[in-house]
């Protein structure tokens, strides 16, 4: 009976090992696939000639969502 209910969580685990896995590889994929969207944006914007303070604000804030994109794969270790 023990070993049977052992077994049992034994499976469920290595299911919910596998399950985040899958979910850990989906994230790090969506991440790269935003960081590079991004990073295109960020690039033609900052081709504009003489950009307004608000654009240039814009920017940094674009920037810095990159930046925090940039580290999401490094909590899906």
């Amino acid at each position: 009976m023990k070993t049977e209910i052992d077994k049992n969580i034994l499976e469920e685990i290595l299911k919910t090992t596998e399950e985040i896995k899958v979910l850990q590889k989906k994230i790090r994929d969506n991440a790269q696939d935003l960081s590079e969207k991004l990073s295109k944006e960020i690039h033609e914007l900052e081709q504009v000639p003489n950009p307004s303070p608000k654009l240039q604000k814009l920017i940094l804030s674009a920037k810095f969502l990159l930046r925090d994109i940039n580290r999401i794969p490094k909590y899906c270790v």
